[in-house]
């Protein structure tokens, strides 16, 4: 999901599924650089795939092109 802000997301937009309390946030704010945040659930790091929300930084280069300027936070899994 390249953008938490889509709609697509479910975190900010109206859901069909059942017991939907959300939207749970009425907007996320965009990254320093004006980007949507993104979730990847296979974000690689040194050859490890993990879970992660992050932000594609300055050049802006994203969408499995992962690159040193990326900032993200890994999810815990378990």
């Amino acid at each position: 999901m390249w953008g938490l802000n889509s709609s697509n997301a479910g975190i900010i937009a109206a859901s069909s599924f059942p017991n939907w309390r959300g939207p749970y946030f009425p907007l996320i704010k965009k990254d320093p650089w004006g980007n949507d945040y993104f979730f990847d659930p296979d974000y690689n790091i040194a050859g490890v795939d993990y879970l992660v929300v992050g932000s594609f930084a300055p050049n802006k280069l994203g969408s499995n092109a992962y690159d040193s300027d990326d900032v993200y936070i890994i999810l815990p899994t378990m």
